[in-house]
């Protein structure tokens, strides 16, 4: 069963398999949606989802639950990290079709050379997606949250796509905030080993990754799961943003006081 699941090409083929067979119920006992009538407001428009980062499980909660509701799986960004072996085997990102890779490593140690190419592929993956009529789902922190705290948004693809926004001739794109909340990360036991090996350098990234691994593989086989709680604030029009250079500060204004009231940090 899990074989039609993992290592699948088709992500409708998985997100339905998944669904069929409640998939998700073996790594969350609960997911509780709040501000579905936010979310209502954006059928038959195009859209995208601005989200903090907690888990690798919000890639999946996100997709499975948009698509649940017929919105169909959005296009996501995720880091570069996670196309590596054996990951990109089991969730075969890229064969999907559904994700713009962001380098970190690149755009922090890279040369200027490197960076500027990434950056026009990012340009160009977030253009592209938006003028073929996709939804978009950027997590806006750049990152897991390791330390259970607020952090700030990251602008560089927002940049992107309220560029993109700017060229599609006037077409209306509107923007969500959605924010996911866990009792328990799935990752949890092992996220100081992965804090710590993220930070330390590349020699430890074999253990980063099998931290990772194993948390989600021991995961099933536990008596009880996390409770994930994911809430959409109210919608955007983006391209009221798009207009002129103060719209991105003024967009991540918004972003991060969303983020903040829908999650309630303190």
């Amino acid at each position: 069963m899990m074989a039609r699941i993992l290592f699948n090409p088709d992500l409708q083929e998985v997100f339905e398999e998944a669904k069929k067979r409640n998939v998700l119920r073996n790594f969350v006992d609960s997911v509780t949606v709040k501000g579905e009538e936010n979310l209502d407001k954006l059928y038959g428009r195009q859209f995208v989802d601005f989200s903090n980062h907690e888990s690798h499980g919000d890639y999946f909660a996100l997709g499975y639950e948009l698509m649940n509701r017929g919105f169909g799986c959005p296009m996501i960004t995720a880091g570069k990290n996670l196309d590596v072996w054996p990951i990109n085997q089991i969730l075969p990102f890229d064969k999907w079709g559904k994700v713009v890779w962001i380098d970190r490593r690149l755009i922090k140690y890279g040369s200027k050379e490197k960076r500027v190419e990434h950056a026009h592929y990012l340009e160009n993956r977030v253009k592209e997606s938006l003028a073929l009529g996709n939804n978009f789902a950027d997590f806006v922190w750049g990152g897991r949250n390791y330390n259970n705290e607020m952090k700030e948004v990251k602008t560089g693809i927002i940049k992107h796509v309220l560029k993109a926004v700017k060229e599609l001739d006037g077409k209306e794109v509107y923007g969500i905030v959605s924010v996911f909340h866990y009792d328990r990360r799935i990752e949890e036991l092992a996220m100081p080993l992965i804090r710590f090996t993220n930070d330390n350098g590349k020699m430890l990234r074999p253990l980063y990754y099998l931290a990772d691994i194993l948390s989600f593989v021991k995961e099933p086989f536990l008596r009880h799961h996390p409770n994930l709680t994911i809430n959409f604030g109210e919608p955007f029009l983006l391209n009221e943003y798009s207009k002129n250079s103060r719209g991105l500060g003024s967009l991540k204004k918004l972003i991060e006081e969303q983020i903040t009231e829908l999650y309630n940090f303190d």
